[in-house]
């Protein structure tokens, strides 16, 4: 059984924001920016010798309720609440809370912001060291991955100064239309349902004529069809019939691709062409237009590195899990 409460709300893809709590509990710990997690955690800012203070992280705030919790014979004996402090707490991994790490509905676990400060988890990583460079005759600024040329990282949305940014893709605007589409069984060793054939307009089908086989690896089609959106990589691409080959799932009879859907093409290098476009290349480049006002040696780049942010293991019985 986990026995918590979590005040608070999702903000967007990269940060949760915390939110005030209702009442003080009778034990209390501390998380801050500027905190250490070998201190003791039950000062809410540093000491003045700088040898006590706030913890730096909310794992190490659970790790300080469960051995509580151990001291207490396994169940504690009075409410807990973890204040976390104002700013940006990066993590690295999902904060994982287990029954370990919880109390009862007579004493429970609390998770919340310290007065009126806004704390916020992300799951993203700063992206530093842009510089100017050019890619096809056009400025743009480009930053060195490590970790995606080592085939460790790679992702699909980017931050920049709290703001999405688009990824290349073709039209910049509106979209490109389906000539005619055919369905045809996948063979049965892929693992799949069907193959997509996807026949463009000779003027739509020249923005990527000249993809190589690499690239095309990378690139998404984004089909809107009525009220649903298709999401694939291409399979391959058939520059004598102007054709996407793309494979997966069969169509929904109710609603499928069809001549006049409408599609755009994103992720390949030759479609960075607009203010607030970034694409990743997989040898570690990450190149980016600013946007008017954007500033790189300044801006804050933000890409996702953790896929979740709060893990909760336990079952879940009557009265056992509160407002997560």
């Amino acid at each position: 059984m986990v026995g918590f409460r979590v005040w608070g709300c999702f903000e967007h893809s990269l940060g949760v924001g915390v939110v005030r709590a209702q009442k003080q509990s009778a034990v209390t710990f501390y998380v801050a920016v500027n905190g250490n997690d070998s201190w003791s955690g039950r000062l809410p800012s540093p000491n003045r010798t700088k040898t006590d203070g706030p913890f730096s992280t909310l794992k190490r705030a659970l790790e300080a309720v469960k051995t509580l919790k151990q001291q207490q014979g396994g169940t504690l004996r009075q409410p807990v609440t973890i204040y976390l402090r104002g700013g940006t707490y990066f993590l690295t991994e999902p904060i994982t809370i287990t029954p370990e790490h919880s109390g009862t509905e007579k004493f429970p676990v609390t998770i919340a912001a310290y007065r009126n400060e806004r704390p916020i988890l992300s799951g993203g990583r700063k992206i530093v060291g842009f510089k100017p460079t050019t890619v096809n005759g056009r400025k743009v600024w480009a930053a060195e991955i490590p970790e995606v040329r080592e085939g460790k990282w790679y992702f699909e949305q980017l931050w920049v100064n709290g703001r999405r940014s688009i990824r290349a893709r073709t039209p910049n605007k509106f979209w490109f239309y389906i000539l005619d589409v055919v369905e045809e069984p996948a063979p049965s060793e892929s693992g799949k349902e069907a193959v997509q054939t996807i026949y463009l307009f000779p003027e739509d089908f020249a923005a990527i004529t000249h993809l190589s086989p690499e690239e095309v690896k990378d690139v998404n089609i984004v089909v809107h069809h009525n009220w649903d959106i298709t999401r694939r990589f291409i399979d391959r691409i058939d520059p004598e019939k102007r054709a996407i080959v793309t494979s997966g799932q069969r169509m929904k009879f109710w609603n499928p691709m069809r001549r006049y859907s409408t599609l755009i093409i994103e992720n390949f290098l030759n479609a960075l062409d607009a203010p607030g476009e970034w694409f990743l290349a997989r040898n570690g480049l990450l190149y980016y237009i600013p946007r008017p006002g954007e500033d790189m040696t300044k801006a804050e780049v933000i890409a996702p590195i953790v896929e979740k942010f709060i893990v909760i293991n336990g079952t879940l019985q009557t009265g056992g899990l509160s407002n997560t």
